[in-house]
């Protein structure tokens, strides 16, 4: 498909948030490392939602970067939905309580803001967006869903819960039935959202001559 490959300012931008989130993604890294080995230090990151997202970012966005094609027209959409519904759960159940200073606190804007808000604007500017269905969201919620059973599988074994969320010693059983519902259900609505937009682009679109 010819609208697959990357302008030269795509593969900027594409290399550029990829960067912004291997950067973010390093420093967390970095600091981890003061207190534990490499191996220890990528499985504790391995834990938590956030850093695997952003470390898909890097995979998918540096890959298009790259290669100058993009990896079909669903994956970058999920992508852009995965990350930045990352950022606004963060900044609505867990920044008042994520006191960072210093450069974690650059690393914390990097993985909670920065990288969600230019994933986004990558794939609303230069991803092609034809072949989305409505069926697409539900596809999409895989992951989210796959990471909620690995998280809580991870905590019954060393007892170690990533969020309050999911930690049903602290929030109840059928709370975090409940959040996990309701995430798994706002990421649906996210990416409905999203390709509702696109089909009514597509729609008033006035196709060239």
């Amino acid at each position: 498909m010819s609208d697959a490959r990357l302008s030269v300012p795509a593969r900027i931008a594409a290399g550029l948030v990829a960067f912004a989130a291997l950067v973010s993604i390093g420093i967390e890294f970095a600091i981890k490392l003061e207190d534990s080995g490499v191996a220890s230090a990528l499985w504790s990151m391995a834990r938590y939602f956030t850093y695997l997202t952003n470390a898909a970012v890097v995979l998918v966005l540096g890959a298009a970067a790259m290669r100058g094609r993009w990896t079909g027209t669903s994956l970058p959409a999920a992508l852009s939905v995965w990350i930045v519904a990352t950022g606004i759960v963060y900044h609505v159940l867990l920044a008042k309580a994520d006191d960072q200073q210093g450069i974690q606190a650059l690393s914390d804007l990097g993985l909670h803001t920065a990288v969600p808000i230019g994933c986004f604007a990558v794939w609303a500017v230069y991803c092609p967006k034809h072949g989305l269905t409505y069926l697409s969201p539900l596809i999409w919620a895989a992951w989210p869903l796959v990471y909620a059973v690995y998280a809580l599988l991870r905590g019954l074994a060393d007892g170690k819960y990533p969020y309050f969320f999911l930690d049903p010693a602290g929030s109840g059983l059928t709370a975090v039935i409940a959040y996990i519902v309701g995430l798994g259900l706002f990421f649906i609505l996210s990416g409905s959202l999203l390709v509702i937009s696109t089909q009514l682009l597509e729609k008033h679109t006035v196709p060239k001559a």
